[in-house]
């Protein structure tokens, strides 16, 4: 084979090998640095792409970084339904707590872990009879700061819903409490003693005594902590 001819040849097959690795170092770097988030039933995604993403990595363009890393921030999606009929607590598409049973009338509460979302406690006190109002104070005061307390009426819950029962709800940060009245639909999501404090609140009023109020649906985000998952006092 002639010299020049021998020569084109090598040159042209080190151009191949190059382009071919060059090639293979995009094609890892795509897949080291596109890798997809994995789904979770009921945690929401930071980015607003739905409500089944769990942990989201945050992205360079107006993210805060935290040490050099990507930080990580969970949420919880939560439904709280109050009304004639029902008393819910929904976690993504999930039934996290669900009541619809007239002998369950009153005032409904579910009690979320702060890191997981798991369920921890659920209570029903009678608030239409003397009495209830004065149990639901003293479950109140026992749950630890930094859970999450979901409130519903199912029914009727105000009747004997006294005084000291509605401090209390305003003490973890119900603003409607106070004026909570005969047949009123309410939901109430707070995180109790924490920086988030009241998340969401939502009243259907009643139009007359003998009409319930319109159902509620509160929707509510609630920001996830990294603690560590404690017993439900």
């Amino acid at each position: 084979m002639p010299f020049g001819r021998r020569k084109c040849t090598i040159v042209v097959t080190f151009l191949l090998v190059l382009m071919f690795t060059l090639n293979v170092v995009f094609i890892v770097d795509l897949s080291v640095n596109h890798q997809p988030l994995q789904a979770a039933d009921g945690w929401w995604n930071a980015e607003g792409e739905g409500e089944v993403v769990g942990e989201v990595r945050e992205k360079e363009g107006g993210r805060r970084h935290v040490g050099g890393e990507r930080s990580l921030r969970r949420f919880l999606s939560l439904r709280v339904e109050s009304s004639q009929e029902r008393a819910a607590v929904y976690s993504g598409d999930d039934i996290v707590y669900s009541s619809s049973s007239k002998d369950q009338r009153g005032m409904h509460v579910a009690i979320l872990n702060q890191a997981t979302g798991a369920l921890m406690a659920a209570r029903v006190f009678d608030t239409y009879i003397p009495g209830a109002a004065d149990t639901l104070v003293t479950f109140i005061n026992s749950i630890s700061d930094e859970r999450i307390m979901c409130f519903a009426i199912l029914d009727e819950g105000t009747f004997s819903l006294n005084d000291d029962a509605r401090s209390a709800l305003g003490a973890v940060g119900s603003r409607l409490a106070k004026s909570l009245s005969w047949r009123d639909m309410w939901a109430l999501v707070v995180v109790k003693g924490g920086e988030g404090g009241v998340v969401g609140e939502d009243v259907g009023k009643s139009p007359n005594p003998t009409t319930w109020g319109n159902a509620v649906n509160l929707r509510v985000t609630v920001p996830l902590t990294d603690d560590a998952v404690r017993v439900c006092d």
